[in-house]
């Protein structure tokens, strides 16, 4: 079918938008502080740039209702006009490594990012999936995982096995810099199983998969490969969820897992923390019956050779409303883009500064 180009509306717009909302630089909280005179200038080569994205899937975007976004017809819902839209706004923040779910449409995507590697995962018995893309002048691939979420079914749980079977996986790769043979990143993208009614699911779900990443990374430990776990978990900073990976472990008498999980506590065994929680993790999730968070960048928390540098805002809300909700003829899917720079360095001292050779 014939693809539909942006319009000059749509670049300006999107233009203005990207140049107005970098939050430069970074300020986290206590007790890790970037201090802004340690920011090294901009440098493509020790940058690494991440964009976190659900696309909308075509076979999801129909049960969306024009009528009820306050479209006068369902053009903007079409294929042929999200897609270009999509490609346009990714290349827009001229990321390193970009991680999509409920993706349907890998060829356009690999056909028409050509500065990319990508790597598709379907998702079992569906139509869409998780893909990660990086940039192939920076990085190559020298490990796949697909961790199979499914697997949970296997396990002596308390639910009956079939209700573990989602159909939800993560996709995990080890890139290694071309430029800097120093420096591996391990990263990992998800999408985890949405209904609010089985949080201790996508709890166990996400569990599962942090164990597996930490076995992936124990093959490479003489490299202390950095972690970026990004992807659609489906969970509110409030939830069990959140609290595990965040913290390293949640109770089972959380509210979201009481009686229904056999351990007392669940454990994570990496150290990660949420790169939007900088700015109070914003909504990524924007319709008319629903505003929250449900997207994350998960990244080594104090890791001694990757660091957090900026981040792009919460875009205006006159944006997201400008026709109702989302998605609308600027921004192509139901959620937001989470798009996050991170400084390649040579160590971080324990007071959180940042040292470069």
């Amino acid at each position: 079918p014939p693809v539909l180009r942006p319009t000059k509306t749509f670049n300006s717009m999107l233009s203005y938008y990207l140049n107005t909302i970098w939050s430069s630089p970074v300020v986290p909280r206590e007790p890790f502080y970037i201090k802004p005179k340690k920011i090294l200038p901009f440098s493509p080569l020790k940058n690494v740039r991440v964009v976190q994205y659900n696309v909308l899937a075509e076979c999801y975007a129909g049960f969306i209702s024009s009528i009820e976004n306050g479209y006068d017809n369902r053009s903007i819902l079409d294929i042929n006009y999200r897609l270009p839209n999509l490609q346009a706004e990714l290349l827009s923040y001229d990321p390193d490594i970009i991680c999509l779910q409920e993706l349907d449409h890998f060829n356009f995507f690999q056909q028409n990012l050509p500065q990319f590697v990508g790597i598709f995962e379907p998702r079992p018995n569906r139509k869409d999936g998780c893909a990660i893309f990086f940039k192939k002048e920076k990085f190559h691939v020298v490990r796949k995982d697909v961790i199979k979420l499914d697997d949970l079914a296997e396990m002596k749980l308390l639910r009956n096995s079939f209700e573990y079977i989602r159909e939800n996986i993560g996709l995990s790769l080890i890139l290694k810099h071309n430029f800097l043979p120093g420096f591996s990143l391990s990263v990992t993208t998800t999408h985890l199983y949405w209904d609010p009614k089985y949080s201790d699911i996508k709890t166990l779900q996400g569990h599962y998969l942090v164990h597996k990443i930490a076995e992936i990374i124990k093959d490479f430990q003489e490299e202390k490969i950095p972690i970026i776990l990004a992807g659609d978990f489906n969970i509110m900073p409030n939830s069990a969820l959140y609290q595990l990976i965040s913290e390293g472990k949640v109770s089972c008498d959380h509210m979201e897992l009481l009686g229904q999980i056999q351990e007392n506590v669940l454990t994570n065994p990496l150290s990660l923390e949420s790169a939007y929680s900088h700015l109070d993790e914003p909504i990524t999730n924007y319709t008319l019956t629903f505003q929250g968070t449900l997207d994350y960048i998960w990244y080594s928390k104090n890791h001694s050779v990757l660091t957090l540098r900026r981040l792009l805002q919460y875009p205006p809300e006159s944006i997201l409303k400008r026709e109702g909700a989302l998605p609308n003829s600027l921004l192509s899917s139901d959620h937001l883009a989470l798009v996050a720079d991170f400084a390649i360095c040579d160590s971080v001292d324990q007071n959180g500064e940042i040292k470069y050779n």
